[in-house]
């Protein structure tokens, strides 16, 4: 089993009790790392699904978009599951282990009642090699 500190919006989150870092484990580990996986740029392993290069650019065709989206979701879940299966399958469990995409969708903001062609919401399901109760990662993209 892997535990590490456990991070919201990119700190270390401290125990007002006893001034230590909470830990993460399990299934919240894998969530975590699907969490950082999708808010990081592309490294040179493939790792990081750069969503953040669409802000900042005016869509042409948001169709396109919410594509573009999903398929760098796909790409990089693929990544992070070949490199946890190469390097980590020895001391991960399977809670913490990526095993498939349960379910991706990928829509455009609802404003009233015109949809937005600059922001998207996602939703990502993922289940980890123990099967079980998939886990969710959500967010939202404004170009």
């Amino acid at each position: 089993m892997t535990n590490t500190f456990q991070i919201v919006d990119g700190d270390v989150v401290i125990s007002t009790a006893t001034g230590q870092p909470y830990m993460v484990e399990e299934k919240e580990k894998l969530r975590q790392d699907v969490r950082q996986l999708l808010a990081q740029d592309t490294d040179e392993d493939g790792f990081g699904a750069s969503l953040d290069r669409i802000v900042g650019t005016v869509p042409s065709d948001p169709t396109l978009t919410r594509a573009d989206i999903a398929q760098g979701i796909r790409d990089s879940v693929r990544v992070l599951q070949a490199l946890q299966d190469e390097f980590q399958s020895g001391y991960r469990t399977p809670e913490e282990r990526l095993l498939e995409i349960v379910n991706l969708t990928v829509n455009q903001i609802r404003q009233g009642t015109q949809l937005s062609k600059t922001g998207f919401l996602f939703r990502l399901d993922v289940l980890s090699v123990a099967g079980g109760q998939s886990v969710a990662v959500s967010g939202t993209i404004v170009t």
